[in-house]
């Protein structure tokens, strides 16, 4: 982890790496990263991510100006929105029964939201140079 965290620090700059093996010092970095936990956030519950997400704002509060904290805010709400449109578009009692295309089509849809959120998915090559920082994380 340590060689990995200074071929990181040499690759990406003087950016911070707190021993995590990557450099953290541009918004593309910060994005990639973002991919990675939501990556392994993949088999979380609803109540885990909301935890994660939480521990994350209240540890990262103190670097949100109030309309950085407001555009937090109206991100949740757009997808709240989006959440609820889905749930009423949904007829009663047809959550178990979709068909093979209606599971793709939601799939890609799922896929959609979460490139919205977190943006495009890392490909596995650069997501391997990462692998060992799981223990550091998990």
């Amino acid at each position: 982890a340590a060689a990995a965290a200074g071929g990181a620090a040499a690759a990406g700059g003087a950016g911070m790496t707190s021993g995590m093996g990557m450099a953290l010092s541009s918004k593309k970095d910060h994005e990639k990263f973002a991919g990675i936990v939501a990556e392994k956030l993949r088999g979380s519950t609803g109540m885990q991510v909301l935890t994660f997400v939480k521990e994350v704002l209240q540890r990262s509060s103190s670097k949100l100006s109030t309309d950085q904290m407001g555009e937090l805010v109206r991100h949740v709400e757009d997808m709240r929105g989006v959440r609820q449109a889905e749930t009423k578009a949904t007829p009663a009692g047809a959550a178990g029964k979709k068909g093979k295309g209606k599971k793709k089509t939601a799939d890609k849809a799922a896929q959609k939201r979460h490139e919205d959120v977190f943006g495009h998915m890392v490909e596995d090559a650069v997501a391997a140079g990462y692998e060992d920082m799981e223990d550091d994380f998990m």
